[in-house]
């Protein structure tokens, strides 16, 4: 049985301090739809009132992911978690550091609501979902923080890179991969933390054994305010031979490269609130 990447929405593309704190871009995290199953990948600051403006069915995800214990990637994860549980316990998983749980990250008594805790650096991956596996592997940042990726049947569905300084096996992480999500803080070389920048995308991507498909880059620092993005997109897209974007707050990204605003993709399946389009995979 063949299993599909619905879509990606993201609810925040900024990050660092800067963009965080004065909002230049949302710091939501985003949503995966992988067959029945949603994903939310670090929710960060104003993700669940994102989530609620865009009247997304929150109780409908099952899984929150956490690659690091950074502000911009974890600070709605207590509030969103309380939002989801609210009707019924025990149907949510948290996949995430064991010091979210430990150092009250997560707060304790929202851990008994949970269907399962997976504590990444405990667990040996992978993490299986009927026919589906998330596997994760630890990257180089200023503290303890993992990528994932979505595998059936041998094949990378879906591979995020959440922040890390660019080191040797991310060629491999990326390597066949249908989706990459990438966090990209800079548009070029700053030798600030242990962060990417463009010109350490490009060289990733070009010393992989198999090109990425396609590739968003998310987690958009200050300095990207100045820059216009769909022209980089476009030179990079042709210097990289790969289909290339930079996210949007609040818009849907389909594997067949479409990509639309939350609302209007609603609106152009009749909806005024999603249902069971939420799963309908895109023909």
């Amino acid at each position: 049985m063949e299993v599909v990447l619905n879509w990606i929405l993201f609810l925040g593309t900024g990050g660092g301090r800067v963009v965080t704190s004065k909002q230049f871009r949302q710091t939501g995290g985003f949503i995966v739809s992988l067959e029945r199953n949603l994903f939310w990948f670090d929710p960060g600051p104003g993700a669940l009132v994102h989530a609620r403006r865009l009247r997304f069915p929150v109780e409908d995800v099952n899984y929150i992911v956490i690659s690091h214990n950074h502000l911009d990637h974890v600070n709605d994860v207590n509030v969103v978690t309380e939002a989801i549980t609210l009707r019924a316990y025990g149907n949510l998983t948290v996949l995430a550091p064991s010091s979210t749980f430990s150092e009250n990250v997560l707060y304790s008594y929202l851990h008994e609501r949970l269907k399962q805790k997976v504590e990444l650096d405990k667990e040996v991956p992978p993490f299986k979902i009927g026919e589906i596996q998330l596997t994760w592997f630890q990257l180089e940042h200023t503290t303890l923080t993992y990528g994932f990726s979505f595998i059936h049947n041998g094949k990378k569905l879906l591979t995020y890179i959440s922040d890390t300084a660019p080191f040797d096996k991310l060629s491999e992480y990326i390597s066949g991969t249908s989706f990459l999500v990438i966090n990209v803080l800079f548009p070029y070389r700053v030798n600030i933390g242990k962060h990417l920048s463009i010109p350490d995308l490009e060289d990733i991507v070009r010393k992989a054994e198999q090109k990425p498909r396609r590739i968003i880059i998310t987690h958009l620092g200050g300095r990207y305010l100045h820059e216009n993005l769909m022209s980089l997109s476009e030179e990079l897209s042709m210097r990289l031979q790969v289909d290339l974007k930079f996210a949007k707050d609040n818009w849907i990204f389909f594997p067949d490269g479409h990509l639309t605003s939350y609302r209007k993709y609603l609106s152009s399946s009749g909806q005024t609130k999603p249902g069971e389009t939420l799963f309908k995979r895109r023909r």
